[in-house]
Order: C-alpha cells, then sequence, then structure tokens
C-alpha cells in the first residue's frame, strides 16, 4: 500500500488494528462484523483518520517503550514526557533551554543512549499523540477570522490589512484545537469558560487575552473542573495591551463544528462497534463582563443589569413604604422572564435601527446587543443555559453607594434626586446660579487677543 494511500485508512479494531482502504472498509466491515454494518455512516466522520494512522505506525515501532540505553527501565516516552512536563509547567522556560537540558542529559547518561537531543527532535517523537491545531489569520479589529492559508489579504468587513505590508506575515493569528478529534478518547464536552486575563500579572496593564475552555457536565463535580479534563480551545489575542473588541469570529468556529458533528461517528472499542455520540453545548459559566461579551448582553452597570427579567428587581422590600426615602410602595406585577422569542425579536429589531442613537437606547431598554454566533444552535437556550453571577452587580452598587456617603459622587443628578425625595434642601441645584459641576464656558476669541500682552518695541 503506497503511503498515500496509507493516510486514507480506517483502523479496524476487530482485525487486531490493521488498517484497511477507505474504499474497501464497508465491504471489510461487512465481512468481519456484519452486525455493525447498520450503524455506520461516513467514514470522514468516524475519526481522526490521519491521527489513528500516526498513531498506530508509532506503536507498531513500539518506540515509545523502547528502553532509554541497555538496561534502563526507564523509557524515550517517560524521559520526554518528564522534560515537557517542566517546560509546560513553567512559562518562562524557552525551547532553548529545553534543547540544553535534553543536551545535558543525554551527556550524563550512559553511552549510546536515544533520548532526543533537541526539542524539535522530542517533539517530533510525539507528534502523533497530539491533538491537531487549525490556524486562522484575524482582524486585528476582531471582525471574522479566514483560514491561513487563504489568499485573502483584507479583511471583507473593515478593509483592515490582514498581512504586514509586503510581507506574508500576519498580524494577527488564532490557533483552535478542535472538539471532535478529542471527544473520540474521552466524553463529551457541554459547558463553555471564557474570561479576560491579563498574563503579566500587572495590575495596571489591561486584559490582553481571553481563553476559551471547554468541561464535562457528565464527569463527577470533584473532578469536573479539574485542568486535566478541561480542554482549552484557543486563546483569542488581544491587540497590544487592550482585549479583544469582540469574540464572535472565534466562537463562531466552535459553533460551526458542533454543527457540522452534532451527531459524530467513532468507534467504541469496549463495544468493538460503531457508535453514535451526540455533542450539544449546554451550560455557560462566566461572569458578568464575560457574559456580556460573549452571549452580547448589558454589563452589570446598565441600568438593566438584570438579563432574566422583565423588571429591575423583585423584592418584598419594593412594598415597603417606610424605609426608603421615596416613602412609596411599588405596586408592580412580579417580573416575568423573557422567552427565546422574545429576545430574538428583540435582538433582531435591534439590528435594524438606522442609527447609533436608536440602537443605544433600544439596548437601555431591552439589554440586549445584537445576535452572538451561539444563537445559532438549535438547542440554544440562553435563560436555562446561562448561570447566574451577581458578584459584579453587588460590588458596582456597594462602590456607588460608599462613594454617595462620602461625598465622592456629585453630580447634578446626585442633587435632583435628592430634591425628588424632599431632602437635604441645602443641596439643591439652583437654576438661577451655576451649577457645581457645569463646564466653564470657553472664551472667546476676541477675549484672548485683549489678554495678550503688546509686544515691545524694539529701538532702531
Amino acid at each position: 500500500m503506497s503511503s498515500d494511500s496509507k493516510r486514507h485508512c480506517c483502523m479496524c479494531n476487530t482485525c487486531n488494528g490493521k488498517f484497511v482502504n477507505i474504499k474497501t472498509f464497508r465491504l471489510h466491515c461487512k465481512n468481519a462484523h456484519d452486525e455493525h454494518i447498520n450503524n455506520l455512516a461516513d467514514v470522514q466522520n468516524f475519526s481522526d483518520v490521519d491521527h489513528l494512522y500516526n498513531l498506530q505506525k508509532s506503536q507498531e515501532k513500539d518506540v515509545y517503550q523502547t528502553p532509554l540505553f541497555d538496561g534502563s527501565s526507564r523509557t524515550i516516552f517517560d524521559a520526554i514526557a518528564e522534560h515537557m512536563l517542566i517546560f509546560s509547567t513553567n512559562n518562562g522556560m524557552s525551547k532553548a533551554a529545553l534543547t540544553e537540558c535534553l543536551q545535558h542529559e543525554k551527556h550524563i547518561l550512559p553511552q549510546p543512549n536515544l533520548l532526543p537531543a533537541t526539542y524539535k527532535e522530542a517533539l517530533n517523537i510525539i507528534k502523533p499523540l497530539l491533538m491537531p491545531i487549525i490556524q486562522y489569520k484575524c482582524c486585528i479589529n476582531d471582525c471574522k477570522c479566514f483560514p491561513i492559508n487563504d489568499d485573502v489579504r483584507n479583511c471583507s468587513v473593515c478593509n483592515e490589512l490582514l498581512h504586514y505590508k509586503d510581507s506574508n506575515r500576519c498580524r494577527k493569528t488564532y490557533n483552535y484545537m478542535p472538539v471532535v478529534p478529542r471527544i473520540n478518547r474521552c466524553c463529551v464536552p457541554l459547558a463553555l469558560f471564557t474570561d479576560g486575563v491579563n498574563p503579566n500579572k500587572n495590575t495596571a496593564a489591561l486584559k490582553s487575552m481571553w481563553p476559551i475552555i471547554l468541561t464535562w457536565i457528565t464527569l463527577p463535580q470533584d473532578i469536573r473542573y479539574v485542568l486535566g479534563p478541561m480542554m482549552l480551545l484557543g486563546i483569542v489575542p488581544g491587540h497590544g495591551r487592550k482585549e479583544p473588541k469582540s469574540l464572535d469570529p472565534y466562537i463562531s468556529i466552535l459553533v460551526d463544528e458542533l454543527l457540522v458533528n452534532m451527531e459524530s461517528k467513532m468507534y467504541d472499542s469496549h463495544k468493538e462497534a460503531p457508535v453514535t455520540v451526540k455533542i450539544a453545548l449546554l451550560q455557560y459559566l462566566c461572569d458578568i463582563p464575560a457574559f456580556s461579551k460573549l452571549l452580547h448582553l448589558s454589563g452589570q452597570a446598565a441600568l438593566r443589569s438584570c438579563v432574566f427579567c422583565k423588571e429591575d428587581a423583585d423584592s418584598p422590600l419594593r412594598l415597603d413604604s417606610k424605609s426608603f426615602a421615596i416613602k412609596s410602595a411599588i405596586n408592580s406585577t412580579r417580573p416575568e422572564s423573557f422567552t427565546n422569542e422574545e429576545e430574538m425579536a428583540a435582538r433582531r429589531s435591534l439590528t435594524k435601527k438606522p442609527n447609533k442613537n436608536q440602537k443605544t437606547n433600544f439596548q437601555k431598554q431591552t439589554g440586549v446587543k445584537g445576535i452572538h454566533p451561539l444563537t445559532s444552535l438549535p438547542y440554544f437556550d440562553r435563560l436555562k443555559q446561562m448561570q447566574t453571577d451577581g458578584m459584579h452587580t453587588i460590588s458596582d452598587v456597594i462602590s456607588n453607594i460608599l462613594d454617595l456617603i462620602s461625598g465622592k459622587t456629585d453630580t447634578i443628578k446626585v442633587r435632583n434626586c435628592e430634591k425628588q425625595y424632599q431632602r437635604f434642601e441645602e443641596t439643591w441645584p439652583n437654576m438661577k446660579r451655576k451649577a457645581p459641576d457645569a463646564p466653564c464656558a470657553k472664551p472667546s476669541k476676541q477675549r484672548k487677543k485683549t489678554q495678550l500682552p503688546k509686544p515691545k518695541s524694539t529701538p532702531h
């Protein structure tokens, strides 16, 4: 069998791990295990063929179980795994430093030995075990992502250059790690995490990247959020010290993969038969600023800080007519939740507004900022899948109250509010005199000219 045909083969565990050409795979399955042929669908969706081929090829050579040297109980795989663990857990370690460590250990080990001498050699040995990575070139304004081999050089949305001038080097790239090849090894990921982080540990700098992570709801809670079972899909790059303007082009890549592989065909080695695995993203675990960016909702400091109901509050305190300054009860009915149809109608209405001012006013009323990529999932239900996180809202409310008590916040709106509550009359704004926070009038050009000193005449 040629090398080209081997790349398009499927592995049959019933036949002791041998590879069978795709053209004869169905006929082979019918002869070898006829009872499973009805469950077999598209072979391309069956598994990551190239990954299985490379893995089988490495196993046939038994390269990972080979001792480092004669009489050693330590294998090549053990040695490389130890070095790669140190390399990945020390973010300040360079590839050159790892190469020096490998060369030093190779020198002190008994000769001859099979330890790779460079980072590149070690990577080539374990490369069949690594997950595939798909690279995209993306607009610096986070408008859209394009395949790395695409000939397009300008963003189709904002016409910004994707490459540096007179160069094929991309200005901004995004590395995406597909979900389906990893599901073939483990469980189905069902929960999404994302948030802005600052890798430099500098509180003065802005969050410059957003990792996108998936985990499994079906796993027990004590191991569900452990770093090992969690899957990093990609890190959305920022622009300098600024965080990305939008997550839409990067989330769209995940949504496209989920839509294509909603029912993925895989091979169950325990049952020794093809099985259908259904994949669904059923939960979103973020804080309110991340939800605002991911699901296009108003933030915690907006007029409509609650994104679940049609009212701003629902509490027995609304009926209290003594404890609060307004001295009256709020007798409106209990708040109702938005339905998916109502929310989608509001999102579509926002996109149809003719100008930015109307969109801003509509956003303040409804709390939505338009349509996001996750709405393309047929099972998407934000109210049931989005988790409540009120810590940022509580933090903003407390900070605002403290600012009012300490007098740090003093504006016309605050003084008019005191006038509405009929208290602290000395603070009410006086319309006859200039308001304390009104901007000063700029001097006219004529006034500037009259104030300039006259130049002294120089003696002849």
